[in-house]
């Protein structure tokens, strides 16, 4: 109940603005109404963009493109994709657009971006045996767990070169990492995807109250 209120809230508080910045990426002239355009989403971007237990693309963001293409009178359909094929099937047209995606100096090089409607933090999840460090810093000896070509990779080699990343190909596999003592802090944005299959398991080891905040997206 408390996920649908605040997904509720955030959709209807980002609608307006949403639309017109979508717009800018598909702009439609008369000869486009009538295709379908294939919108790449991730698996596990809950509560953003996701692929529910009934198989069925969700989240706020799959929510607005739905609505634009019912502003647009066109047909959407959603392509679930790992972050590195969204993006060469992006370069490749075989998909006509990313539902969501951070934007940086590097990603511009290669992708169109609509005007930024949407901003969020992003934060490190700290196993529990290391909770009580609150200082990033004081991270130096651990291994931070990211998603291969992901913001966060690219972030936080920049902001704190000292630390050290290890990238894992798909979010599936840097759970599983984590579960495995592989790593002990997990790069990510609000928080940890209940979609993951043992999410009891890794939220009972990676608290909600163990995570430092360390840019703003």
């Amino acid at each position: 109940m408390e996920f649908n209120l605040v997904r509720q809230y955030l959709t209807s508080l980002l609608t307006g603005i949403a639309l017109i910045a979508l717009m800018t990426v598909l702009p439609l002239s008369a000869q486009d109404t009538k295709k379908t355009y294939r919108i790449a989403i991730s698996q596990t971007s809950e509560p953003y963009h996701f692929v529910n237990a009934n198989g069925v693309a969700d989240g706020m963001l799959v929510d607005l493109w739905r609505l634009w293409a019912k502003k647009q009178s066109v047909e959407v359909a959603f392509v679930p994709l790992s972050f590195q094929a969204a993006v060469q099937q992006v370069k490749s047209g075989q998909v006509d657009v990313i539902a969501g995606l951070f934007q940086s100096s590097e990603r511009a090089k290669e992708l169109d971006f609509s005007e930024i409607f949407f901003r969020q933090n992003s934060h490190l999840f700290l196993h529990r045996s290391i909770a009580k460090i609150k200082n990033i810093p004081q991270l130096k000896p651990y291994a931070i767990g990211v998603i291969t070509g992901s913001i966060h990779e690219s972030s936080l080699k920049h902001i704190y070169p000292d630390l050290t990343v290890k990238p894992f190909p798909d979010l599936n596999t840097l759970y599983q990492a984590a579960l495995a003592g592989e790593i002990l802090i997990i790069a990510g944005v609000e928080k940890l995807s209940k979609n993951f299959s043992d999410y009891e398991s890794l939220s009972h080891q990676y608290p909600a109250f163990a995570r430092i905040s360390y840019e703003r997206l």
